[in-house]
């Protein structure tokens, strides 16, 4: 094996993280651009592959961890879901109605499958539980064929109910369409979250035989598989028109996995410290730049690309704000309560 996949941090990964970040900010603060197709291009493709680097990440480290720890990092994500729902619960109770069952039966749901981009969140808990709860009685390790079976069934699925229905216009499918809608849509943890995360693992399993091919190889794949999307997505708005959503496509999300195996070829130590704030401040920042964004709304000459920057840089204001009080509050406790 050429690379060490076992190091402590991995600073290209959080170079990479940090990235993505930046690019879903993008996404939820179209259009940034003046051209149409820009923006249809940019919120349909180019970002797609963001999300799903952060699910295989989640997958790959969650391989490392023994149960213990796996329990701590699924109850920490419940707990980081709860307190996001609670800060956007005044703002999701004054967007929605109430004067009907359905309408409760919505603000439940979203309850559970989180408000708005907090979909996120509550994907990677209910994935990661599930890892949880099948690997006390079917190993991931003694059973790979049936794990990679079923994340290939989930993810066709997912792709099937997210778009691809559509071009068959068959009324079971629209049907089933309609259900899936319901729950949440392809973008939730049973067919985006789960077989992503479980890829991820599987990438930590088999890391002896992934990472022994020469770097080149993938920076190929991640060109290829990119290229590929793109005409998928071409393709979408060809059959489909451009009001389409490709939240999981069959492709989108396979240039995720090659960018994430390559970070592992690069780690710049200079980032040292840099690193370690992108890291926690990633996390911050998805949670928090929607309510910039709900915020600016009233601002309307802001608009495109200045609207962007100005709800990342907020965000990322309130990440370095929110890490400097917890840091002091850590220390204000220990002076309290020395050992």
């Amino acid at each position: 094996m050429n690379v060490d996949v076992l190091k402590k941090t991995n600073y290209s990964l959080d170079l990479l993280k940090f990235v993505c970040a930046i690019l879903i900010v993008g996404s939820h603060t179209l259009p940034i651009f003046k051209t149409d197709i820009l923006n249809l291009y940019y919120g349909q493709w180019f970002f797609r592959f963001c999300v799903p680097v952060f699910f295989l990440s989640s997958g790959f480290y969650f391989q490392k961890m023994d149960n213990s720890k796996r329990f701590s990092y699924i109850k920490r994500i419940l707990l980081i879901y709860i307190a996001s729902m609670m800060l956007y619960l005044p703002l999701y109770i004054k967007n929605h109605q109430f004067f009907d069952l359905y309408g409760i039966c919505c603000f439940l749901r979203e309850l559970l499958l989180g408000y708005g981009h907090l979909w996120y969140l509550s994907a990677l808990f209910f994935a990661l539980l599930m890892c949880f709860c099948f690997e006390k009685f079917i190993s991931l390790v003694n059973n790979k064929k049936i794990y990679i079976v079923l994340l290939s069934l989930l993810l066709t699925t997912g792709a099937l109910f997210d778009e691809y229905y559509k071009l068959f216009n068959n009324d079971l499918l629209n049907s089933l369409a309609t259900i899936i809608g319901i729950i949440g849509g392809s973008r939730h943890f049973l067919f985006m979250a789960f077989p992503l995360i479980t890829i991820g693992r599987l990438i930590y399993i088999y890391k002896d035989r992934i990472f022994d091919v020469k770097p080149y190889v993938y920076l190929l794949l991640i060109l290829f598989s990119f290229l590929i999307s793109f005409t998928e997505t071409s393709f979408l708005f060809a059959k489909l028109g451009g009001n389409i959503t490709c939240d999981i496509t069959i492709f989108n999300w396979v240039t995720a996995m090659f960018l994430f195996v390559i970070t592992f070829y690069w780690n710049p130590k200079a980032l040292g410290k840099t690193s370690r704030i992108m890291r926690k401040s990633v996390d911050i920042v998805y949670v928090v730049h929607v309510l910039f964004i709900a915020i600016l709304t009233r601002f309307t000459w802001l608009a495109y690309s200045l609207k962007f920057f100005v709800v990342l840089g907020l965000s990322f204001v309130a990440s370095v704000f929110i890490l400097a009080l917890g840091s002091f509050l850590k220390k204000r406790a220990k002076q309290q309560n020395p050992i």
